[in-house]
């Protein structure tokens, strides 16, 4: 804790001697561990001021919590996607609906984005996680082709050259 506050302060000298201001109201501090209680005795600071601690800290739209799990940040994505999808469900139909390849279009810029968005990093997310994100997928190619439910999700990258 102490080589974070030396840190801290370091960057504070460089902030200060380059004309930099850092917003402690708009910082925090997250500690990435495994260890289920690792409380900060002493608290950090910027300047005088105290800075906040957080579980769960959102960089870059990315949502990190403190084990790096990225629950949080796929229950957003699902939520944000869950929409979306409505929005396919209402486009789509047997014999009004838009074409398959409307859909997939819509699919690929409202969806897929979400989903490919910091992929590298959601790489090392949990099993449980990923699987989330692929149900969002199937879902998604689901009412594209208007498949059956059961289609495997396979079949559906296929067909759909995903």
């Amino acid at each position: 804790m102490k080589q974070m506050q030396q840190s801290l302060d370091e960057i504070q000298v460089w902030c200060n001697q380059w004309g930099f201001k850092i917003s402690v109201t708009k910082s925090s501090a997250v500690v990435y561990t495994h260890r289920r209680n690792c409380n900060i005795i002493n608290p950090l600071k910027i300047g005088d001021e105290i800075l906040q601690t957080d579980k769960t800290v959102k960089f870059l739209g990315m949502y990190f919590d403190s084990r790096l799990t990225f629950f949080d940040h796929v229950k957003y994505i699902s939520d944000k996607c869950n929409k979306r999808l409505n929005l396919l469900r209402c486009l789509s139909g047997t014999s009004w609906g838009a074409s398959k390849n409307c859909l997939l279009t819509l699919y690929k810029a409202l969806i897929k984005s979400l989903l490919d968005y910091g992929g590298c990093v959601l790489d090392t997310a949990n099993v449980k996680a990923k699987e989330v994100l692929d149900t969002i997928q199937y879902k998604a190619l689901n009412i594209c082709c208007g498949t059956m439910k059961d289609t495997s999700l396979s079949a559906l990258q296929v067909e759909c050259a995903e």
